[in-house]
């Protein structure tokens, strides 16, 4: 054990993890707990910073090494384990019982562990009783030792030359389909590495990459912890975007600025399905960033299609912001007119897709909703055929 190296991995790590930049923090984190597989606050981290990249899969397999290593049982692991084999009861009884088997790492670890282990036994029971094991693996319920001989990225990269890793990612970044591409891209996050940004720096300023994954590569280029300014080359424009004070913010989330936008069409679903009047919704989207969408999506309640909007409407302009950024027009101007931009969208959606309207003939597009239309359309390719049928089809009507 190098206490010295652990000590740098773990300064680093908690630097990283402060500004945001969790790749990096996990990559740190990795390197401290494999110094020192008894330093419980580096997995802790580690746990953290996986869970704020959305790395389910990488805790599964995180946790199980936990659990094979002979680390005790504790409230924050076993949380974190309750959270990734949620859906999979056969291995969270493993890991319990494997981290029981260990010991605890506090006294009140105890009546924690007696309640996980009581749920987890009659949810256990319950599946092998209704499914054969065949199913069970079809549905990827499995028990530890299975998800246990899987590696993570993390760990490859520990057993193999930094080049050999590395190089799989930027083949399949520029090689795979979309998702895979993208998935690739993400996990460069990992590794706050010189070649690390050399691939993603390509990625940003080749016109002929998707505009969307150069956005994700800016995210992802933070995450690994890198900062500097970055030139991107997309849409028949230049920019160069300073990676520690954007001008245009950078998120992996639907960006703040939208939030009018989403406030003012949950009022407009509030108003079709009878929870507010037409008054009321005139004077709430007066001010549409004083609009509590949560709440009103609350008081609608559970039903389909008030839920299909709002999932389709975020999902647009998600899509919108990924493939424009950072030429983004400022959208707290006429919210009302790229609410009723998606709302024509969406309902030509449900049309092509054969969900019912229920909500009438929404009124006509002014030139404003129109220009606000085309360029969400333009962002989404196979939104634009799916208008382009539903206008064919209205024709022939």
């Amino acid at each position: 054990m190098n206490t010295t190296a652990g000590n740098e991995l773990m300064r680093n790590g908690t630097e990283m993890i402060n500004k945001g930049a969790f790749g990096a923090a996990a990559f740190y984190f990795f390197g401290a707990a494999k110094t020192n597989p008894a330093q419980l606050e580096a997995w802790m981290n580690l746990f953290v910073s996986l869970q704020q990249l959305d790395r389910q899969v990488d805790l599964q397999i995180l946790l199980a090494r936990y659990a094979q290593l002979g680390l005790p049982f504790a409230p924050p692991f076993a949380a974190a384990a309750a959270t990734v084999y949620r859906n999979n009861p056969l291995a969270l009884r493993d890991w319990i019982e494997a981290t029981r088997a260990n010991g605890v790492a506090d006294k009140d670890s105890k009546e924690m562990f007696d309640a996980l282990k009581a749920d987890v036994d009659q949810a256990c029971a319950q599946l092998t009783e209704q499914l054969t094991a065949e199913q069970l693996e079809e549905k990827g319920i499995m028990p530890l030792l299975r998800i246990a001989a899987y590696k993570t990225p993390l760990e490859l990269w520990a057993e193999q030359p930094d080049d050999q890793v590395l190089s799989r990612i930027e083949e399949a970044i520029t090689t795979m389909e979309y998702a895979n591409a993208l998935e690739a891209l993400q996990t460069l996050a990992l590794f706050p590495l010189p070649r690390t940004e050399t691939i993603l720096r390509k990625c940003c300023r080749d016109e002929q990459f998707s505009t969307k994954l150069q956005t994700h590569a800016l995210i992802t280029l933070r995450k690994a912890g890198i900062s500097g300014n970055i030139r991107v080359a997309k849409n028949g424009k230049t920019w160069t975007v300073d990676l520690e004070n954007p001008e245009t913010p950078l998120e992996d989330k639907l960006p703040d600025a939208f939030e009018p936008i989403m406030n003012w069409v949950s009022a407009w679903l509030a108003k079709e399905n009878g929870v507010i009047d037409g008054p009321s919704f005139a004077k709430l989207t007066a001010e549409p960033t004083q609009i509590n969408a949560a709440a009103i999506m609350e008081k609608i309640g559970e039903k389909a299609l008030p839920q299909i909007v709002m999932m389709s409407a975020g999902f647009m302009l998600k899509e919108a912001y990924l493939h424009y950024y950072p030429d983004i027009p400022y959208t707290g101007y006429q919210v009302g007119e790229w609410g009723y931009a998606l709302l024509d969208l969406i309902q030509a959606y449900t049309k092509h897709a054969e969900i019912e309207w229920e909500y009438g003939k929404l009124p006509a597009l002014s030139g404003t909703a129109i220009r606000r239309r085309e360029w969400l359309v333009d962002a989404i390719p196979e939104l634009k055929d799916v208008v382009n049928k539903t206008a064919a089809g209205e024709e022939e009507e």
